[in-house]
């Protein structure tokens, strides 16, 4: 016999679902099992139920359990192993016990009584079948006659019926299905604006915090600004440096030659090793000939920064002696200019007289 593992209610709730005999086996195990508990479990071991026609649970239940227990205080069980076969309404149909022992062939006799009283019973508690025969749509009316193009068109207009209610179905279907997509959007479109909204006020605090600690920073500054002012202020004065002193003006060395450096626009040089008695002039004379720049040009002392203008002075004169830097200015120089000048005024009245 297959024996069910689950619980009694379990078990007795099946039964109900199934309308299926319930059966209970109660036995001694252990130190509590006799011969007679030994002798009905090989019984029901080796019992073939398919040979019953009949739906049952079988459960066991082990004297001193909490399943035990509770099954005891509905049906007693005074005699152990005891065998309950029990039926819809929960009354017992069967009690089967072995008090002096029990044989598979009275066991069989017994349990197949029981199951043809719970098959009756079953069969009594059935409905009677009520057998329907089809009718064809176009003859609904019972007791009306009917020509063949009636019933056809009977017959079209129910099938148009059937296809307008169904047609309908669908528009309703797609009806609610709409609602509940419009629904669906405007509940994302909320949630959209809730976390939009979120985001917002996320960015205000931030912005508000931010602001908090540069206002907090800038304070920390003027603090530190004002402590260093009162540090300062606490210290004493310090003098203020003499003014520097005029550079001293280098004088010439009188010496009988002289060194000669000229720079060119260009950046190139000419240098020259003269006479100091020599005239100024003998430096045009050589940046003439050395022919590396061509035109109108002047002269300008370096240091101090001075046009030379007067070609007939000596260099000793000039103060170029020991040695000096002249600069060779493209143009016609102050002195030029002069007399350019004087000579346009001479020509101009010349030409006047």
């Amino acid at each position: 016999m297959e024996w069910f593992d689950g619980s009694i209610a379990v078990a007795i709730e099946k039964c109900r679902n199934k309308q299926a005999l319930f059966i209970v086996y109660v036995y001694n195990a252990g130190e509590k099992e006799t011969q007679n508990d030994v002798q009905f479990n090989k019984v029901l071991e080796e019992l073939d139920t398919d040979k019953f026609d009949v739906n049952f649970i079988a459960i066991r239940l082990k004297t001193g359990s909490e399943d035990a227990k509770h099954f005891a205080n509905i049906y007693p069980t005074p005699v152990v192993p005891a065998f309950y076969a029990i039926g819809k309404a929960g009354t017992p149909l069967k009690i089967i016990t072995a008090p002096s022992g029990i044989t598979a062939e009275r066991f069989t006799e017994e349990f197949q009584g029981t199951v043809d009283t719970f098959n009756a019973a079953i069969e009594g508690a059935k409905p009677k079948k009520i057998l329907k025969t089809n009718r064809c749509a176009a003859d609904d009316l019972e007791g009306v006659e009917m020509t063949l193009e009636e019933k056809q068109k009977r017959a079209m207009e129910l099938l148009a019926k059937k296809k307008a209610e169904e047609a309908e179905k669908e528009l309703q279907e797609a009806k609610k299905k709409e609602i509940e997509r419009r629904k669906d959007g405007q509940a994302m479109m909320k949630a959209r604006e809730e976390q939009k909204d979120r985001e917002i006020l996320e960015a205000m605090e931030q912005r508000k915090k931010e602001k908090a600690e540069n206002e907090a920073q800038l304070k920390r500054l003027r603090e530190q600004i004002r402590l260093d002012r009162e540090e300062r202020a606490k210290k004493p004065h310090v003098e203020a440096e003499a003014a520097p002193k005029a550079a001293p003006v280098v004088k010439p060395i009188p010496t009988d030659e002289c060194r000669i450096q000229v720079k060119f626009p260009n950046g190139s040089t000419l240098i020259k090793q003269l006479a100091s008695a020599q005239p100024l002039q003998v430096i045009v004379d050589a940046i003439k000939e050395d022919g590396r720049h061509s035109g109108s040009f002047y002269l300008v002392q370096m240091y101090p920064r001075t046009e030379l203008n007067d070609y007939e002075k000596t260099l000793l004169d000039l103060g170029l002696t020991p040695s000096a830097v002249i600069l060779l200015v493209p143009g016609l120089g102050r002195m030029g200019l002069l007399a350019q000048q004087a000579e346009e005024a001479a020509n101009v009245e010349a030409a006047a007289q």
